[in-house]
């Protein structure tokens, strides 16, 4: 039969490039053998009917995503088989929600509810036994863990150093997120773009002016909700995305300090939200410059965080960066990459 070369298109400075312009290439003839061979099917050639991998899974990892993948290529099914027990230190049902969103068309089973499998896949040859006992192949895959060098255990001892053996939305669970509070022009936006910037991470801005800015300069009472919620939109996309830390510019106790102090309340919900964080930065009030009315105003705003357990950063702003980089290091050991 003749193979006729398809024609691309390529990007060249802006705009498409029709090769049909140029001299159409002469077409080559293969034989069906030839052809054979340079466009082999090979899923076709030992394709098994359902398969499975088992594991605990604690957390799912790189060498994972590659023993699965290698699986998924060779069977019409695969399930995932998630070994727990009570002891285990991540839950198993946070696990299979890792596994489902990774691994999509998977079906994911507890470890003691199996079906009919053609062929097991695992890196471990001791699971030749367990094979057998269910009438299955062993297939093996990077059993010396060459290809993917990793391991959960090393994965659980230090998340931080082995951070990119993880899915982002695994990763989430290892992130450390640190809120940065304080009164207004205290810096906060400021130290949070430089700690970003330093651990070559993300923070969640700060949404108020954005807010206020739409209302005349002013922020009403009807806009802290939407301060709250634009809030913890923000910090659940950036989860995703954010190396190792998450900084915050302001939080949820700040909004409805806020609202308490201009207002005398705020939406009971925005309190209430319980919101974990790793640190808390606390920056003193800076009053250079200000009237009696405006220091007495940020003085009386930093009070409401005496009793907030955190740690506070005082002194100019490089004075400030410093502390804030050793309280990381002191807290989670990491510097910086």
């Amino acid at each position: 039969m003749t193979y006729q070369p398809v024609q691309p298109l390529a990007w060249y400075g802006g705009s498409y490039y029709d090769y049909d312009a140029e001299p159409v290439a002469t077409p080559v003839t293969l034989d069906q053998e030839d052809e054979a061979q340079t466009r082999p099917d090979w899923k076709s050639e030992q394709r098994w009917k359902r398969g499975l991998v088992m594991g605990r899974f604690m957390p799912p990892h790189r060498g994972h995503e590659f023993l699965i993948g290698f699986a998924r290529a060779q069977v019409d099914k695969l399930n995932i088989g998630l070994r727990a027990s009570p002891q285990d230190p991540i839950s198993p049902t946070l696990r299979a929600g890792w596994l489902k969103a990774l691994f999509p068309g998977c079906k994911v089973i507890a470890d003691d509810n199996f079906f009919k499998v053609d062929v097991v896949f695992s890196s471990d040859a001791r699971h030749q036994e367990f094979a057998d006992k269910l009438g299955a192949v062993l297939v093996l895959c990077d059993p010396e863990r060459v290809t993917v060098p990793i391991s959960a255990t090393q994965i659980r001892s230090d998340p931080f150093r082995h951070w990119d053996f993880m899915a982002p939305v695994v990763r989430r669970h290892y992130l450390k997120v640190v809120r940065v509070v304080g009164a207004e022009g205290s810096g906060k936006t400021t130290l949070c773009q430089r700690l970003a910037n330093h651990f070559r991470t993300c923070f969640v801005p700060e949404f108020a002016a954005a807010l206020a800015a739409r209302n005349g300069g002013q922020l009403p009472k009807k806009e802290l909700a939407s301060w709250a919620r634009q809030h913890l939109a923000a910090r659940q996309a950036l989860e995703l995305q954010a190396n190792r830390l998450l900084f915050l510019d302001t939080d949820l106790a700040s909004v409805s300090m806020w609202g308490e102090r201009m207002f005398g309340s705020s939406p009971t919900w925005i309190s209430k939200k319980s919101v974990d964080y790793a640190a808390t930065l606390i920056l003193d009030p800076v009053t250079e410059g200000l009237s009696a009315l405006q220091v007495e105003e940020r003085t009386e705003f930093h009070k409401l965080w005496k009793d907030v357990p955190g740690d506070h950063l005082i002194g100019s702003a490089e004075e400030r960066f410093a502390q804030a980089l050793q309280v990381i290091r002191q807290r989670f050991g990491w510097a910086a990459e």
